[in-house]
């Protein structure tokens, strides 16, 4: 029999632990294909096992180091010293050296190492030379013994944060690379900052061996060999060896960790269905300091996001992490993005779904969630059993439905616990189509509530609407929408026909993409109701409209997705609640947005203008965002129709909506709104009002909102700085200027106008100050031909032609033949000629193709040089003698 250490396979035998080795065979290879090509003279290519906890870091080092030992070729040449999987006791790198010798002579069964180690910690009490000494014993090791020591060190990143001085690691470093006579391989969860951030001492030093999930080969090679004492031809509660669906649910619950597939996997051979949630429940709690280490590993934002991921179940949308986790869109985006690099999450997509949605990796994380920070039972016990039937499936679900009634009975369950119970059962046994005792279990379950509960118990009134509607909301919510709409039919042909029913059918014929008849089911729902329902009604109502308006669009039957729109606003009031006008103005939204696309401007307006009947400025965010996003569409076809004031005056509006603790979209959208406000004002020579403009944008941002957001409002701030300098309003220029860099100090654009306005100003006491701007400019925008040929014209000013010529072929090789800069590069040249730099011209342009593309002022040039015009064609020769003539112009000023 195997013995498993699921925590220390240190613990076992060589041989043990080689037949317990089913998994990570290539990345064995590999490395011992790596170490194979290892040169005697030459520093060791190290390596870094990165993965999860429970991943098998600890298992593919050992097992690597028990294959150097078995080999003949390798044992004559590496000594493995595996060191404790906790070294904590390292805190510089002579404890680091001081450890290793240690770990050398129990490797090697020699104490003289220890003993050396013991020896240098008691006479030497400088630490700097106790690491040379020590480190100078592991090289006498490889002189003595003619083998190099492999030290396998686990979590090497926690012994990096261990060491005081920094000093120590590029002392790591440095002796690694200056002594071949080692070979260090490491472990870590994660590519930690040491090895990945740029200017680390171990930046891109380690070969890196990431270890992913296991593939479903090789979790089927884990479960061939997990039975301890099992015998394969007895009866198992699941049968897992021939299942691959079975297999592939576990692999995927788990993400493939394999220490968390054998626990899994334990549970489901050694435990009674029946005693699944008790099971389960110790699972989870043997498993939390695991679970914590994980979340207590990233940093806080990415904390709250994945937290917030992991109490779903079903996978989410950006948008719902964002909700979850109480942060706005483009910061959750960025945190989900950072947590499926570092790999505790993945993007998954639905069948018909384009949108993409992410889970937590480690599935049996999100049931550590739901049961410690589930409020609910019924909640919490809904999750679980959605748990258990993924884990289990549906037919082995079915044999516990009656043992979970027969539980109820027996255990002395409270009330609210049997409520609980019952409702979650019935809302599974309603999604089963295929439960054949679904009727004898509704009267069983009826039976056992009235009896525990009371006659008069609501939860009766569940159990007994288990039918094929109730199926159908059930299976949406498992994300099966073509079994819904199959249940909806079902309900519809037994007579069922109300509201809720063609809601479903049509919600889940949407999601199929069948539009055509999605909008007849939707249309269905209001022909029973009237704008005059309550509340509630209204509001499946108006959902409806909103879906039926978009399926109408998908099928290009715009007006009647016009009417669909027209008839949604009217069941909605001013004083309805938030969600309910929030379906109204998305609508409208969304069918302003559809004109604007085909730039029918005025109803375009016509409905974005409507938004804000339905929203005010003390309305949520949500909603206040829609009204910001409607106002800006707005002014911007206004615009689009030179009806300049108007649009000025709806980009206005949106401050009214915009408050200063917003969330980032909505003080984006205002920013942006006061920056096109701005284009449009410096446009129309209202220069003070534009300056004005741009102080209100700056306002609506701040430092730690998105940097991809900043670079847009900067750009546009940049812009407007641009379109004043040019219009010779230089100090209103630089104020802009200023505002855009307090925006986003890197604006590449806005150094640039900074650098062109004080040019302009002709102030030479400022040239330093402005080749210090353009410089900058040239540095964060290296392929803008403007920006070079500005740094060029500013350093020929001052004098310095030789790096300003630098400049000027640099923008030169950036320009094309139809340059919007190109009359701009011929002037620079131009002035390069007249200061008696001509040769050096002729050689630049030679270089960059300018002679070809500029080939009038090549053959003036060349003319200037003595080398004479020769036969032209006459335009070519007309437009060099033109150029020689303004040679001579230039030098006679």
């Amino acid at each position: 029999m195997i013995r498993r250490r699921l925590y220390n396979p240190a613990q076992l035998t060589p041989e043990e632990l080689k037949e317990s080795f089913v998994a990570r065979q290539d990345i064995l290879e590999r490395m011992l294909e790596l170490l194979s090509g290892q040169e005697c003279d030459h520093p060791c290519q190290h390596m870094m096992l990165v993965g999860p906890r429970g991943m098998g870091k600890t298992t593919l080092g050992l097992r690597f180091l028990h294959a150097v030992t078995e080999s003949l070729g390798f044992a004559a040449d590496w000594q493995p010293v595996p060191f404790h999987e906790e070294s904590y006791g390292i805190g510089d790198l002579a404890d680091f050296w001081l450890a290793a010798l240690r770990h050398l002579a129990r490797a090697t069964g020699d104490s003289q190492w220890s003993d050396r180690a013991d020896a240098l910690l008691k006479d030497e009490g400088d630490p700097r030379r106790l690491a040379a000494y020590a480190r100078a014993a592991l090289s006498d090791f490889h002189r003595e013994d003619g083998k190099r020591p492999i030290l396998f060190v686990e979590n090497l990143d926690a012994v990096f944060e261990q060491f005081r001085d920094e000093r120590e690691i590029h002392g790591l470093r440095a002796s690694l690379i200056e002594r071949p006579d080692l070979l260090l391989i490491g472990s870590a969860n994660a590519v930690f900052d040491g090895i990945r951030g740029h200017g680390e001492p171990f930046y891109e030093f380690f070969r890196l061996f990431i270890l992913e999930g296991l593939t479903m080969e090789e979790t089927r090679r884990l479960v061939a060999a997990f039975p301890d004492g099992v015998d394969n031809e007895s009866e198992m509660p699941i049968q897992l060896a021939p299942e691959r669906g079975r297999l592939e649910t576990i692999r995927r619950l788990t993400g493939g960790n394999p220490r968390l597939m054998v626990l899994a996997c334990q549970m489901l051979v050694e435990s009674p269905l029946g005693e699944a949630y008790e099971v389960l429940e110790r699972l989870i709690d043997e498993q939390t300091p695991y679970f914590k280490a994980r979340i207590e590993a990233l940093p806080a934002q990415a904390r709250k996001v994945f937290h917030g991921l992991a109490e779903g179940w079903t996978p989410m949308l950006a948008r719902e992490v964002a909700h979850a986790a109480k942060l706005d869109s483009s910061h959750a985006s960025a945190q989900l993005k950072l947590l499926a690099t570092r790999g505790y999450v993945r993007d998954v997509r639905l069948p018909r779904e384009r949108r993409v949605r992410y889970e937590v990796v480690d599935r049996f994380y999100n049931i550590y969630v739901l049961l410690r920070f589930s409020h609910g039972g019924r909640e919490r016990l809904g999750r679980l059993v959605t748990f258990l039937q993924d884990l289990f499936g549906r037919e082995a679900m079915r044999t516990m439905y009656p043992t979970a009634l027969a539980a109820l009975e027996t255990r002395g369950a409270s009330a609210e616990e049997v409520a609980d119970w019952l409702s979650v059962l019935a809302h599974n046994v309603a999604s089963d189509d295929d439960f054949e005792q679904r009727e004898t279990w509704k009267l069983r379950a009826i039976g056992v509530a009235t009896r525990l509960i009371g006659p008069k118990a609501p939860v009766i009134g569940e159990i007994n609407r288990v039918g094929w509607a109730e199926r159908g909301f059930a299976l949406i919510e498992e994300v099966k929408f073509a079994e819904a709409a199959t249940a909806f039919l079902r309900a519809l042909e037994e007579g069922r026909n109300d509201w809720f029913t063609h809601a479903g059918l049509g919600f889940a014929l949407f999601e199929l993409e069948e539009f055509e008849r999605a909008a007849a089911a939707l249309g269905h729902v209001l022909d029973l109701g009237s704008e005059d329902d309550a509340r509630e009604l209204r509001h499946v109502a108006a959902n409806c409209l909103s879906l039926q308006k978009i399926a109408l669009v998908k099928l290009d039957r715009h007006d009647e997705a016009i009417n669909s729109c027209e008839r949604l606003i009217r069941y909605v009031r001013r004083e309805d609640p938030d969600d309910l006008r929030g379906v109204a103005v998305k609508a409208l939204l969304h069918q302003g947005g559809a004109f604007s696309k085909s730039r029918n401007h005025d109803h375009a307006i016509a409905f974005l203008e409507r938004v804000g009947k339905y929203t005010s400025p003390d309305d949520p965010s949500g909603l206040r965002y829609v009204a910001v996003l409607a106002h800006a569409l707005c002014g911007f076809e206004l615009q689009e129709l030179n009806r300049h004031d108007e649009a000025i005056a709806s980009w206005r509006k949106t401050a009214i909506y915009a408050l200063s603790d917003d969330p980032t979209d909505v003080r984006f959208v205002t920013a942006i709104s006061f920056c096109l406000e701005g284009i449009v004002l410096s446009n129309l020579k209202r220069y003070d009002e534009a300056v004005a403009s741009c102080k209100m944008v700056v306002a609506y941002i701040r430092p730690d909102d998105p940097s991809e957001q900043r670079e847009k409002v900067s750009g546009g701030l940049a812009a407007i700085a641009g379109a004043l300098s040019l219009s010779g309003k230089l100090a209103e220029a630089e104020t802009v200027c200023r505002l855009a860099l307090g925006v986003t100090p890197e604006c590449g654009a806005a150094w640039h106008v900074q650098a062109v306005t004080v040019v302009r100003a002709g102030d030479a006491a400022r040239l330093t100050e402005a080749e210090d701007y353009a410089r900058r400019a040239a540095g964060l925008l290296p392929v803008s031909c403007p920006a070079l040929r500005t740094l060029s014209d500013i350093l020929a000013a001052r004098g310095e032609w030789k790096e300003a010529l630098e400049w000027l072929e640099k923008a030169l090789r950036l320009a094309e033949e139809d340059d919007g800069e190109r009359s701009g590069l011929i002037s620079s040249l131009i002035s390069a000629v007249v200061a008696n730099h001509g040769r050096t011209v002729k050689e630049v342009m030679e270089r960059t193709g300018a002679d070809r593309t500029m080939e009038p002022l090549w053959h003036a040039v060349r003319a200037d040089l003595g080398e004479g015009l020769g036969p032209l064609p006459a335009e070519i020769a007309d437009a060099a003698n033109g150029l020689l003539e303004e040679f001579a112009r230039r030098r006679g000023g």
